[in-house]
């Protein structure tokens, strides 16, 4: 290589292009060899001294110069700004290192053949093998690796539930006790799959199963519920201590499986975990949330939260829905019970959860027989109408006791604070829960004069979200007068709400964008006649008063409200036209034509004739209505103002009148088929049938716009200034 320090010579195959694979343990190699022979190795081991002479540094110049001359352009790139040949070989060790792909690690796994062969065959389902007694019981406890699973666990993650019954055959009561990685048993699985026999087998064979937590802190019972499985929720529901979930972990546990069976509409077990520990419903869970909120979320379970037609009204009314409770347990829930406490286990009940595990009737819940411990309703009528006022009728109940704690709670603001009532309470006003506002109102009346985190009122909140069945409780309050007075931080009133553009979920529920306008415009009005009439110029903080507000955000909604009534009254106003002129022409040319002497129509005396004239005039009269409205509607100034009545009267005129025209013509054309098939009605039936399709089509797809229109312009719209008295 060089037979000196002084005259360096690399060859060129060992030259360093990349570092991270073998070509830099090749490098290395030939490069340590050459330092060795020129004494340079030391140097690059120890590197320079501090008190480093002339001879050292000329030696280190040397190294450096070997290294740099055997990297590519590359390496040479990074390292050129080095001076010390230690610091760049070890430089670019580090960099070899950095860059190698890191090598897949495989698991040490000490396993014996009988444990593959066992994993093996429940892992290919082979249910004979098992049975045939092939392996050691005490393999069953084995945990496989990575998860940690038994073969039980193996067996109910592949949902060979078959497997599992035959496996379960083979193990005894502490086995299934047995946890995986994630801290499930056995039963965690069966309940989440929904295996109710299984899952009483279990719990048969060993009812800790029932409290034992997985890493998620979730039990069987939580399982069941969160994946919907109501029978099973059920049966393990009543063979669980209710007083065991109310003390684990503070309350936490407890308080999600409330929460989880409020989701899942699971009531009858709600409501039974309510009676015996009432303060659950504002007990908050890991997730700092409880019972509460999660009812105040949930405007579909509430009356005032389902819109219905007026037949399905009438069905509703007329079904009849008795509530059992408290829950019946079976005899496993109370022996298991008496055994707990006897052992020491856990403490005894409550009085209130003796009477359920018993039996026995309590104050809070009517007699009630029932065959099991599953709610038994006794309705007649629609089944979906009957499960929805089951959930009304169990709703309102939690409701009841769910407010019921709230009245023993400390009225101060701190307190219900703390226990999540403000933010349920407004969380109920944001959805519209009238039957949440009222019950918490009178159960807590200081709820009543509350303000948010922005300074707003209930009614101001109400206002912000559009929900008019919250507002109507405003009207025969004795303390309107101050409500509807107060300000927010920012100095808004109530009416600066109303000025506000109402959330979109409000808006997509109204039809078009002309009468979305019109909603608005609706609420601004009625705001401002509740209000003080000095509070309407009221200017905010930002020097804006409630009716720039509204028009400042109803400007895009007002632009897309005059492209809906222009696009609307255009293809209606083209169907009217085509009318007018065929009705036009119809009237020159009667059926069955004219006398040549005379010139009247053949058929003059013929009272289908009479009928023929008499609706084509009347469909040619009303289609010039129609397009003389629909022009109106066209040249119109499209104000704020013209929202409200104006454009929508001009629609409902104008649709009205087309509809009248198309009966009309259709009137006309069966006239004249009976006049010029001589009242053949086995020809005039089936063709005046086929005519009358396209026309009917059209009616049916209009006319619910129509409708619409009328309610909201003409109805008795959405406010009730004659609100009974409710608190």
């Amino acid at each position: 290589m060089a037979s000196s320090s002084g005259n360096v010579i690399v060859p060129s195959r060992s030259v360093l292009e990349a570092v991270g694979d073998k070509r830099y343990e090749n490098w290395r190699v030939c490069l340590e060899s050459y330092f060795r022979s020129q004494h340079l190795w030391e140097l690059l081991v120890n590197g320079l001294p501090e008190s480093s002479s002339e001879s050292a540094a000329s030696l280190n110049a040397a190294a450096l110069h070997a290294i740099q001359i055997s990297c590519g352009s590359d390496l040479l790139y990074q390292i050129r700004g080095i001076t010390s040949a230690k610091e760049a070989w070890d430089t670019l060790a580090h960099m070899d290192r950095t860059n190698r792909p890191k090598e897949r690690r495989i698991p040490e796994v000490d396993m014996k053949l009988e444990h593959w062969k066992l994993h093996e065959a429940v892992h290919k389902g082979q249910i004979e093998r098992i049975r045939s007694n092939d392996f050691d019981p005490q393999l069953m406890s084995y945990k496989f690796p990575p998860r940690h699973r038994t073969p039980l666990h193996l067996a109910a993650k592949l949902g060979n539930w078959e497997m599992v019954e035959e496996l379960l055959k083979n193990m005894n009561g502490a086995n299934l006790e047995l946890q995986d990685a994630g801290g499930n048993t056995v039963l965690h699985f069966a309940a989440a799959s929904g295996q109710k026999q299984l899952a009483e087998r279990m719990v048969q064979m060993n009812p800790k199963l029932l409290r034992m937590v997985n890493k998620r802190q979730m039990t069987p019972l939580r399982e069941a519920c969160g994946k919907n499985h109501k029978e099973l929720a059920t049966c393990l529901y009543s063979q669980t201590s209710i007083h065991w979930l109310y003390r684990v972990d503070g309350g936490k546990l407890g308080s999600n499986i409330l929460k989880c069976c409020i989701l899942a509409q699971m009531f009858d077990i709600a409501v039974d975990m309510l009676m015996c520990y009432p303060d659950l419903a504002t007990m908050n869970d890991a997730k700092n949330s409880n019972a509460a909120l999660q009812l105040s979320l949930m405007p579909h379970a509430f009356p005032s939260g389902t819109q219905l037609h007026f037949w399905q009204r009438w069905i509703y009314s007329l079904i009849h829905v008795t509530l059992p409770l408290p829950l019946k347990p079976s005899e496993h829930a109370a022996n298991r019970t008496s055994l707990d406490v006897e052992s020491g286990q856990m403490p005894p009940y409550s009085p209130h959860e003796k009477d359920r595990l018993t039996g026995s009737p309590t104050n809070n819940a009517p007699s009630t027989k029932t065959n099991n411990h599953t709610t038994m309703i006794k309705i007649s009528g629609p089944k979906t109408l009957n499960e929805l006022k089951r959930v009304h009728i169990c709703s309102a109940e939690l409701l009841r006791l769910t407010c019921q704690h709230m009245s023993s709670i400390s009225p101060d603001s701190g307190t219900l604070r703390s226990h999540g009532i403000f933010e349920a309470f407004d969380k109920a006003i944001e959805n519209g829960i009238v039957e949440f506002v009222q019950e918490a109102i009178r159960a807590c009346p200081a709820l009543l004069h509350k303000f948010d985190k922005d300074g707003r009122s209930v009614f101001m909140t109400a206002v912000q979200y559009r929900q008019e069945k919250i507002f109507n409780l405003l009207y025969p309050l004795p303390e309107k007068a101050s409500i509807v007075s107060s300000v927010d931080k920012d100095s808004n009133t109530m009416l600066h709400m109303a000025g506000v553009l109402s959330p979109s979920t409000k808006l997509s529920r109204i039809s078009g964008a002309a009468l979305q306008m019109q909603r608005e415009l609706q609420w601004f009005e009625e705001v401002e006649r509740v209000i003080n009439p000095s509070y309407k110029e009221n200017t905010n903080k930002e020097g804006e008063t409630a009716r720039q507000i509204f028009t400042r955000t109803h400007r895009d909604l007002a632009a897309a409200g005059e492209k809906w009534m222009k696009e609307t009254a255009t293809s209606s106003s083209v169907v009217a036209a085509l009318i007018i002129t065929i009705m036009f022409t119809a009237a020159f040319t009667p059926p069955g034509g004219s006398d040549d002497k005379t010139g009247l129509p053949n058929f003059l005396k013929d009272r289908w004739f009479r009928v023929f004239i008499l609706s084509d005039s009347i469909s040619l009269f009303a289609a010039s209505t129609s397009v003389l409205m629909f022009l109106g509607i066209f040249t119109s100034r499209y104000s704020e103002q013209d929202f409200l009545r104006s454009l929508p009267t001009k629609l409902i005129i104008g649709l009205s009148a087309l509809f009248v025209s198309i009966a009309a013509m259709m009137l006309t054309f069966c006239a004249t088929i009976v006049i010029v098939m001589d009242r053949n009605m086995a020809f005039v039936f089936p063709i005046t049938l086929m005519a009358s399709f396209p026309v009917t089509l059209f009616i049916k797809l209009q006319f619910p716009v129509l409708l619409e229109i009328f309610n909201s312009t003409y109805g008795f719209g959405i406010f009730r200034r004659n609100t009974p008295t409710w608190i």
